[in-house]
C-alpha cells in the first residue's frame, strides 16, 4: 500500500471513531431519558399505591377496632363461658382469668388453660 493509501484509512478510521464515539452519547442519553421517564411513571405508581395501602390499613385498623372492641365489651374476667370450638379431650367450659387484644383465656375447673377468640365462647347463662 502506498503512504497516501494508508494516510487515508487513517483518517478514515478516526472519522468512524468520533462517528460511534457520537453514537455511543446519543445512546446512553437516550437510555437515561428514558430511565428518567419511566422512574417518574414508577415513582407516582408507586406513591399511588402507598397511599392506597395506608388508607385500606387505617380502613381495616378502624373495622378491627370496632368490632374487636363490641366482641369483647361483653366478656369480663370471672365470667363462666362456653368453647364452641372444643378440642378432643378438652374441657368445654371455664372461667375467664384475662382479656387480651384478639384472644380470652380461660380456667377450667381442671385448672388447664384455654385460649380462644372471642367469637368462639359463648357466655353461660347464671
Amino acid at each position: 500500500m502506498r503512504n497516501d493509501e494508508v494516510q487515508d484509512l487513517i483518517s478514515q478510521l478516526n472519522r468512524l471513531q468520533l462517528q460511534q464515539t457520537e453514537l455511543f452519547a446519543r445512546l446512553e442519553k437516550a437510555i437515561r431519558d428514558e430511565d428518567a421517564q419511566t422512574r417518574g411513571v414508577r415513582k407516582e405508581d408507586a406513591q399511588t399505591r402507598e397511599v392506597a395501602h395506608e388508607i385500606e390499613v387505617e380502613q381495616t385498623r378502624e373495622f378491627v377496632i370496632a368490632h374487636g372492641v363490641a366482641q369483647t365489651v361483653e366478656f369480663a374476667i370471672g365470667d363462666r363461658v362456653i368453647v364452641k370450638n372444643l378440642k378432643l379431650f378438652q374441657a368445654d367450659r371455664g372461667k375467664i382469668t384475662k382479656i387480651g387484644n384478639k384472644r380470652i383465656t380461660l380456667t377450667t375447673q381442671s385448672g388447664s388453660k384455654i385460649l380462644r377468640a372471642p367469637k368462639n365462647l359463648v357466655l353461660q347463662q347464671p
